[in-house]
């Protein structure tokens, strides 16, 4: 119980801080891309529903170590599952507020890094 309070009190805190960051419109941007990704609608986008997004978006370089680092780096609270709020703080960093999935085939973030 003293641990969901305490990911409550984290998800309310980055939820403020993502709404500070961005614009109204930009915070709809960003519901709406995670309404699309939680397939399920728990409130919560997990790593299989992350990658299954990411397959339209991702560059063909990118691999899954690229998207699931991407999705460990949304996951603050690292319980395996990304909160809206997780997500809007994501974004809302990222600056213009959309979801960019991989690093690009020429950026040294995707491709042939891997074991």
């Amino acid at each position: 119980l003293r641990d969901l309070h305490r990911f409550n009190v984290l998800d309310a805190a980055v939820g403020r801080l993502a709404a500070a960051r961005a614009s109204p419109a930009q915070l709809q941007v960003i519901a709406d891309q995670f309404d699309a990704m939680d397939e399920d609608g728990d409130g919560a986008v997990t790593l299989g529903e992350f990658l299954r997004a990411a397959q339209a978006h991702a560059a063909p370089c990118d691999t899954f170590r690229d998207l699931a680092g991407q999705f460990d780096a949304m996951d603050l609270d690292g319980n395996g599952r990304v909160s809206r709020a997780e997500f809007a703080m994501a974004l809302a960093m990222h600056g213009d507020g959309s979801l960019s999935v991989g690093g690009g085939c020429g950026s040294g973030g995707g491709g042939s890094g891997g074991k």
